[in-house]
């Protein structure tokens, strides 16, 4: 999986924003903020990656374990799909 083209994740006062670079994208009503773990993983899906390979990152990055990175990055995901971000 992949986020779609046309999308930017912006660093803003200490937060992350994800901002359509396109004014007519309709799909897009709301904004998207993110948390350090949420651009983490944002950043990762700007290539191609596999859902393993996220949990993987997550709990090496953040020293975590499995049932705690899964939980986080099946969230992530599925706010993603419902969102329409993801190819």
């Amino acid at each position: 999986m992949k986020i779609k083209p046309g999308y930017k994740l912006l660093s803003v006062a200490g937060g992350y924003t994800v901002v359509p670079l396109e004014v007519q994208d309709t799909d897009f009503r709301a904004m998207i903020t993110l948390n350090k773990t949420g651009a983490y993983l944002w950043e990762l899906l700007q290539e191609e990656c596999a859902k393993e390979v996220l949990l993987s990152k997550i709990m090496e990055r953040y020293d975590v374990g499995k049932e705690v990175a899964g939980n986080d990055v099946e969230q992530f995901l599925y706010t993603l799909k419902q969102k329409g971000l993801l190819e």
